[in-house]
């Protein structure tokens, strides 16, 4: 079968969110321009700007590939670019070596965590990591369909530090926390690094909580079926977060939106390890 989209080459990934079945190159341009749109849309970089890159210790190979990605942007935009990588793989990184200023390793001390306390922990090393390096912005790879479900989860609990996590970018202190990946399925990044050849075994520091759990097993297959639910409700969702999050602080941690500073879960997550959260080579 042939790729819908060009015409050319040999379609290998049939692309739910839109029905087309694409070869490898114009699924790679197509998450391209998603991430275009984003970055277009929130202007969150600015040409010359100290970025930081944080890539997630439990999606690696998501991580690899989405950075491949941004490398176009980092180039176009002439940006000054840091990674931050898991102490385990940091090998797999070195074909960016050329491109980043640095490459600094970093390894989390409290395993396992909730999905969500992970994401809590990345965002506190991000703001940490942005202020020794003077960045402006840290990227992290997190996609559409993940940001959904936080969204979900903090309607759920009605608890706006955890639906802050569903928002394009979190800004406070001067440091912008982006997700250019915003309008991007992980199961598009997923097909890409499989056909990439970028999987590889690592050991996840993930353990999904009891609610967690539920929201993923009742409301993921909702959402996945629904391609206008996902796409077409976001200014909805948009418009809704602007309204629950109204008037609240910023957690000086994690720069989410709550009604306590640190966040409950910064504040858990720093109750629980006296040793600290996390280590970096920097």
């Amino acid at each position: 079968m042939q790729c819908k989209r060009c015409g050319k080459r040999v379609a290998k990934y049939f692309r739910s969110t839109s029905g087309e079945v694409l070869c490898e190159l114009c699924l790679r341009d197509g998450i391209y321009k998603q991430v275009r749109k984003y970055l277009t849309l929130y202007n969150v970089v600015k040409r010359g700007h100290s970025v930081l890159y944080v890539a997630r210790p439990d999606r690696v190979p998501e991580s690899v590939v989405s950075l491949s990605i941004l490398k176009r942007f980092v180039k176009a935009l002439n940006l000054k670019l840091y990674l931050l990588v898991p102490r385990n793989v940091e090998s797999v990184f070195k074909e960016f070596e050329g491109v980043a200023e640095s490459i600094i390793k970093y390894e989390l001390l409290l395993k396992p965590l909730t999905w969500l306390e992970l994401v809590k922990c990345l965002d506190m090393l991000s703001v940490e990591m942005c202020r020794k390096l003077g960045c402006q912005v840290a990227l992290t790879p997190l996609f559409r369909d993940e940001m959904t479900l936080f969204a979900v989860l903090g309607l759920l609990e009605a608890a706006p530090h955890i639906f802050s996590e569903a928002l394009p970018v979190k800004r406070g202190n001067g440091i912008s926390l982006a997700r250019p990946f915003y309008y991007v399925f992980s199961s598009d990044i997923v097909a890409l690094a499989y056909l990439n050849g970028a999987y590889l075994d690592y050991e996840s520091p993930v353990r999904l909580s009891e609610q967690e759990c539920v929201v993923v097993k009742h409301v993921y297959g909702i959402l996945w079926r629904s391609r206008e639910l996902m796409y077409s409700s976001r200014k909805s969702v948009e418009l809704l977060q602007n309204v629950v999050l109204a008037n609240k602080a910023t957690c000086r941690y994690c720069l989410a939106k709550t009604s306590m500073d640190p966040c409950p879960i910064c504040g858990s997550l720093l109750a629980k390890s006296q040793q600290g959260l996390y280590r970096t080579s920097d």
